[in-house]
């Protein structure tokens, strides 16, 4: 009866440790996925913010010329 329960207690403490695991490799893929969002949210705004600063850098240069040319 002994080696029983303690076979069963035994088994329970396995389920546990594979439920912590399960637990643990799903919060750390969790925060894979919500590291990958963020990085693709920055290069997106990266981006937005190079087209940005290029078409301001268009209008210096167009203001420049207009400047020296006298318009």
């Amino acid at each position: 009866m002994d080696d029983n329960n303690n076979n069963t207690e035994n088994d329970k403490e396995d389920i546990l440790t594979t439920f912590k695991r399960i637990v643990a490799s799903a919060q750390f893929i969790e925060g894979i996925s919500n590291f990958n969002h963020n990085q693709q949210q920055q290069n997106n705004i990266n981006y937005l913010e190079n087209i940005k600063g290029g078409e301001m850098q268009k209008n210096n240069n167009f203001k420049q010329i207009c400047a020296i040319i006298g318009i």
